[in-house]
């Protein structure tokens, strides 16, 4: 993490930030434009331009992506630890986030899909399924 991605006010990383740092860190894939580049970070962050308390997901330029497992730990929560659980609502984010930008699907409707478009918190993640 670089001291430029933290927001120390919201004890965040700003999901912008995180997408421009991939993109220096990564130059040849940032200017491949057959790329998808997902970065993923234990952190919890936010977007800047969205009044969100929090965010599981930033995607920007149809390419680039990031997620934060932060708020689908159980344990950052005092809840036991379940690795399973973990595991399984981060799948879902990267699948969704692969079938947005890698296969250009669209955002679904449908509160089952992993392309539901209105996941905003753990309920909708944890109702989604691992299918398009």
């Amino acid at each position: 993490m670089e001291p430029a991605t933290f927001d120390a006010r919201r004890h965040q990383l700003i999901a912008e930030d995180l997408v421009e740092l991939i993109k220096r860190r990564y130059p040849k894939l940032a200017q491949d434009p057959n790329a998808t580049v997902i970065g993923l970070t234990e952190k919890d962050m936010y977007i800047r331009e969205k009044t969100w308390q929090f965010a599981f997901s930033y995607r920007v330029d149809g390419r680039f992506a990031v997620v934060s497992s932060a708020r689908m730990n159980p344990a950052n929560f005092g809840e036991p630890a379940n690795a399973e659980l973990l595991h399984s609502r981060v799948r879902k984010m990267i699948m969704k986030n692969i079938g947005l930008l890698y296969y250009q699907l669209a955002q679904s409707d449908n509160p089952k899909s992993v392309l539901y478009s209105n996941i905003l918190g753990l309920e909708e993640l944890d109702n989604v399924s691992e299918d398009f």
